[in-house]
């Protein structure tokens, strides 16, 4: 059964705080990535950006195994959950401008008829759904929804067709209660901002891509570009099978946005240098409530490494993977891209090896 999206943040988040002591910096990026990777393999893009003394992108592996292509600097991922990161942003946006309130219940927008049965729905509020408090059960949970990919692996699917997995799931826990990463959550904003007569993929491009410039990053499905993105792969015997087509709900809310490196890094460090939100909404995001040691936000996390803490997001889908963070303090941007989220598992020797090479110059 296929199950290509897959969630490692409180993973990689454990294993990092673990792996990080006494991590030795590089001599260069590219000796990082040829310690982790195959130059034959899955591509891998990482980018280190401190404004005051390094900003590189450094490559490694194929873009297109079976054509033997390399990898390059400026290629499009999925981005998978990092998306997550957006479509708060995108929401928080529409609270300032009064369209509704933090604590409203998503109730008050989204029809019942398109809710159907979900448990919590009835009471759970647009922040709670934004910094996973919500309780409310994960689509990507039913194993049904995985039977029906592997049936139909390049369907395109809709907000309001994933949700009804989670219809008549019991919920985890009452509405605030505790904390349990769930995709219906974002699902449930995806059809808020329908509810209100636009669309995810214009609220992205209006409120995101265009003032920032991103000319490369855009939501799958509402947009396209000539190329679209690398292939994706996931070990098998082996050797690697090509998932890129496999249709897992890419193009949602909780995880449908495609970029370049780069770009991901500028709105990484726009959005908490407080480029993108009021300085009322940035406290907000960064509410963070505990999550094995870590912090989730409002749609934004924290991750602690012998430097301080990181902010930003990590993701999975259709065999792509991404880590997204920003150190505030020190001003530092990583974001790692990769064409197989088999490759993630090296994330904490990437990140923390990354800023080694930063800060311990």
């Amino acid at each position: 059964m296929f199950q290509y999206r897959r969630l490692p943040l409180t993973f990689i988040m454990i294993m990092l705080v673990a792996c990080s002591a006494g991590v030795a910096a590089p001599e260069t990026l590219d000796d990082l990535l040829f310690d982790q990777f195959d130059d034959d393999g899955p591509a891998v893009v990482l980018l280190v950006d401190a404004p005051a003394s390094v900003t590189e992108i450094e490559t490694i592996g194929l873009a297109d195994i079976d054509a033997d292509q390399p990898v390059r600097p400026d290629d499009r991922f999925r981005i998978g959950s990092a998306s997550k990161t957006f479509t708060a942003t995108v929401i928080l946006q529409m609270v300032e401008e009064g369209r509704f309130d933090l604590d409203d219940p998503i109730s008050r927008y989204v029809s019942p008829v398109v809710m159907g049965n979900i448990e919590n729905a009835d009471t759970a509020t647009i922040r709670q759904l934004l910094n996973m408090t919500s309780g409310i059960f994960d689509y990507l949970g039913n194993d049904d929804f995985w039977f029906e990919v592997e049936d139909n692996p390049t369907h395109q699917w809709t907000a309001g067709e994933v949700i009804l997995y989670a219809d008549g799931e019991e919920s985890y826990f009452a509405t605030g209660d505790d904390w349990e990463y769930s995709n219906t959550n974002y699902i449930l904003l995806e059809l808020l901002i329908n509810a209100l007569g636009s669309s995810y993929g214009q609220e992205v491009e209006n409120r995101i891509a265009g003032p920032l410039g991103l000319t490369e990053t855009y939501v799958e499905h509402y947009d396209s570009r000539p190329g679209g993105t690398i292939h994706s792969y996931e070990s098998a015997g082996g050797g690697w099978n090509d998932v890129r087509d496999i249709n897992d709900g890419t193009g949602l809310a909780d995880g449908g946005i495609i970029t370049t490196a780069e770009e991901l890094g500028i709105f990484i460090s726009a959005l908490v240098e407080g480029d993108l939100l009021s300085p009322e909404m940035q406290s907000e995001m960064e509410d963070f409530v505990i999550s094995g040691g870590e912090g989730y936000g409002l749609g934004l996390s924290t991750l602690s490494t012998d430097w301080g803490d990181l902010y930003g997001h990590d993701g999975a889908t259709a065999g792509f993977a991404s880590e997204m963070w920003y150190h505030p303090d020190e001003q530092v941007t990583i974001i790692v891209l990769y064409g197989s989220e088999d490759l993630q598992e090296s994330s904490p020797d990437i990140i923390e090896g990354a800023l080694a090479y930063v800060l311990d110059r």
